[in-house]
């Protein structure tokens, strides 16, 4: 909030206090009660009135005495301003020491970053160049005060936009069709935005990534990742090759197919047949991922047949049914 001196206050007054022309007090009007000022004031439109700032003011409470400052601005009003104000409308108050000061502020609104970023991507779609994108501007975006009745916030004037840089340029009009609008120069740039999957949680090495470890994130398509992973199927039941955080792009070199079970172990295999479901144990005669065919021993017999890995330390002979990879879509 940006505090100004009285000095540049008595800019605001727009005449309702000329300096050294206080109204002459009528010799049969009744004594004035002694009135006092609010330390602390904020008003809402853009005029301040005497009963703004001196309480027990008998006549003239509603008398336009300034302008307000801006929205979201506020200014000091000391002991001699306010001592004008008073002997000019006939205030009963005098300044008890040169202590006597009114903060007065002016009630806003505030226009957002995302409001801001929408009217680009307004201007954009108008100019043909519809979907989604990041807009990055050039210079930091100020906060940006608006008077409370402000109803349309903002607009955008003389939007151009160069389709080989994706840089653009615009001025911000706030608010929009309103007596006390400001203008601010936008310059930017615009990049496509792309959707990709990533986790929704920290998966460790050794873990499988399922479905509900999934989420879908957007990210600039300047920033994609030449072997980033785009397809949800090529995640799924894959093994971090190091602690992932969530929210974040992966690579090919994030994670690895895990070994489901490995050579020389003792697997539990099912054998299935219609209407039919036995269990037993082999040995590995090799490494093998999920979905994998691995040859398997009888210790029993020694006999070897295949058998699909379905689990770790598991494996399945027979009809196994197919793993399905449901598609997940992202917001």
């Amino acid at each position: 909030m940006r505090t100004l001196s009285a000095l540049a206050f008595a800019i605001l007054l727009s005449g309702h206090v000329p300096a050294g022309q206080a109204q002459a007090a009528d010799p049969k009007a009744a004594p004035a009660m002694p009135a006092t000022y609010r330390p602390s004031v904020t008003v809402e439109g853009p005029t301040v009135l005497l009963g703004d700032i001196f309480l027990g003011v008998e006549r003239d409470a509603d008398k336009v005495i300034a302008t307000a400052p801006y929205p979201g601005e506020q200014v000091v009003l000391d002991y001699s301003w306010l001592a004008r104000v008073a002997r000019a409308h006939g205030v009963n108050w005098q300044p008890a020491s040169r202590m006597d000061r009114v903060a007065l502020s002016r009630a806003s609104q505030t226009l957002d970053r995302q409001t801001i970023e929408g009217l680009v991507q307004d201007a954009l779609a108008r100019d043909g160049l519809a979907g989604d994108y990041a807009i990055d501007f050039e210079l930091r975006t100020p906060e940006i005060h608006l008077p409370v009745d402000a109803r349309d916030l903002a607009r955008l004037q003389q939007f151009t936009i160069d389709r080989r840089t994706m840089r653009f340029a615009a001025v911000l009009v706030t608010p929009a069709n309103h007596p006390e609008s400001k203008r601010f120069a936008l310059v930017g740039r615009a990049f496509e935005q792309v959707t990709l999957p990533a986790l929704a949680r920290r998966v460790n090495p050794g873990e499988l990534v399922e479905e509900r470890d999934l989420v879908w994130i957007k990210v600039r398509s300047d920033q994609v990742a030449v072997n980033a992973l785009t397809d949800a199927n090529h995640i799924l039941g894959q093994s971090p090759r190091r602690q992932l955080q969530p929210n974040r792009m992966l690579t090919r070199n994030d994670i690895e197919t895990p070994i489901m079970v490995k050579r020389n172990s003792i697997v539990t295999v099912v054998f299935r047949h219609p209407g039919m479901e036995l269990t037993g144990q082999g040995k590995a005669t090799a490494n093998a991922s999920l979905g994998e065919t691995v040859r398997v021993v009888n210790p029993t017999s020694n006999k070897q047949f295949d058998a699909v890995v379905t689990g770790r330390g598991s494996v399945a002979v027979g009809a196994v049914p197919r793993a399905r990879v449901a598609h997940i879509q992202g917001n």
